[in-house]
């Protein structure tokens, strides 16, 4: 079958993964998902996303529960995601406090 970002949005909830900003969340996760950028996913492409996952799991001897799995799959996604927001806003802002410092800020000729 194929997934589509409502499908995706609302396994998100069932789940209960905590989402910062759930449009934005829930839009990266589905980006990620879906491979070949179609705007769907299909069930390789959400499988391959699980792969790691579950490579953890058995490496470590963990029960497999599909729905741990899906969580510690989008968690991830998200973890990873989040820390490359963090890192781009903090360059912003420091570029932007640098301008200021030497009166060259946004809009500023």
């Amino acid at each position: 079958g194929i997934l589509d970002r409502e499908e995706l949005s609302t396994l998100i909830k069932k789940l209960g993964i905590p989402l910062k900003d759930p449009v934005m969340d829930t839009d990266f996760i589905f980006d990620t998902l879906d491979n070949n950028q179609n705007n769907e996913c299909c069930f390789q492409e959400f499988a391959n996303s699980l792969e790691p996952a579950i490579a953890r799991y058995e490496s470590k001897g963990f029960h497999m529960d599909i729905n741990e799995i899906i969580r510690d799959t989008f968690n991830t996604m998200l973890s990873e995601a989040r820390a490359e927001r963090d890192r781009v806003n903090a360059t912003f802002l420091k570029t932007s406090s640098d301008m200021e410092q030497e009166h060259k800020g946004f809009g500023v000729n």
